[in-house]
């Protein structure tokens, strides 16, 4: 069961990074009901809710997302917008500074025509993080959670099928590519991203070897096995040479938007992960997670290479 699970999680010999990840579910703030949502949505950005406003709640593995259609502002009462309200886990909720810089990276992105979720600033117009009171979902007592309201991406997820046209994953691949080209120029990148350390960076991969033994099946336990052995080998003497950028770290078939055509990226969602590595595991994520499922795994490798090679030459090394 879950408690077994969780003491079996702390007795491992897990890294920093690999215990902070256990905190985070343990840390997800517990379900709240569509009037706290909007009373709170309303006591800290002045969202005002109208006769049409809609309430749901996204999936979400740390955090909870709320999808508010129709909503507007005491300002502007006549124009309706929808926005997407994001309350934080308690690991990051205690590190603020991390929450704005998350917040940075969506303005600078926006600022240069990248389709990201823009943060919408309190009701005192003073920042772009609030804080509320509520319990995590562990049953502990109540405390502060960062919460913040972001504009919503209109698009569907790409999800997983056999096959994508050409010219989805090129443009895919464009997407990711020009996202990156703008922040290898940001001019300034914040502390908190430098100094993160994040399971999900893969320069972590060896790290994995803590979760070994909840795999199960002998077999991909030794595949696990292996491929941290090679990327010991192959990768880990190589990182310091590798350039160093802001990465959205996440490019995945859930978190890029498309349109209804499925020959157009519309958007990217979902900063959580975003961190200061290396530039190159951004395009090695969104390759590894758009391949899955695939019929022809190379071909769709291939194609979203030739779109980021547009906008980000590769370097050798």
């Amino acid at each position: 069961n879950l408690e077994e699970r969780r003491k079996r999680w702390r007795d491992c010999d897990m890294s920093g990074s690999a215990s902070e990840e256990v905190r985070r579910k343990e840390q997800k703030p517990a379900k709240i009901s569509v009037d706290d949502v909007l009373r709170h949505a309303r006591e800290v950005f002045g969202v005002v809710r109208t006769d049409q406003t809609h309430v749901d709640e996204f999936d979400s593995y740390d955090d909870r997302n709320f999808f508010l259609s129709k909503i507007c502002f005491a300002n502007e009462p006549d124009q309706y917008v929808d926005v997407v309200m994001k309350i934080h886990n308690g690991v990051e909720s205690d590190n603020l500074p991390l929450v704005v810089a998350q917040n940075d990276v969506l303005s600078y992105l926006s600022l240069h025509a990248v389709d990201v979720p823009l943060p919408i600033k309190t009701a005192d117009n003073t920042s772009c993080v609030g804080c509320i009171i509520l319990p995590c979902i562990s049953g502990s007592d109540s405390r502060q959670h960062a919460v913040r309201l972001l504009q919503y991406i209109p698009g569907s997820i790409i999800g997983q099928r056999e096959e994508e046209s050409p010219a989805l994953l090129q443009d895919i691949g464009r997407f990711v590519g020009k996202m990156d080209q703008v922040l290898l120029a940001m001019p300034k990148v914040p502390s908190a991203l430098k100094e993160r350390d994040l399971l999900w960076d893969l320069k972590n991969v060896p790290s994995l070897s803590s979760f070994s033994e909840f795999i199960k099946d002998e077999g991909r336990r030794a595949l696990q096995r292996e491929v941290i052995r090679r990327f010991e080998e192959k990768v880990s003497p190589k990182m310091e040479s590798l350039r160093k950028a802001v990465i959205q770290n996440d490019a995945n078939e859930q978190n890029i938007l498309i349109d209804q055509d499925r020959r157009r990226v519309q958007g990217i969602i979902d900063f959580g992960d975003c961190t200061y590595t290396c530039l190159i595991f951004e395009l090695a994520i969104c390759m590894a997670y758009l391949m899955l499922g695939k019929k022809d795994i190379l071909t769709t490798a291939t194609h979203i290479y030739a779109g980021y090679n547009k906008e980000v030459s590769l370097t050798q090394v």
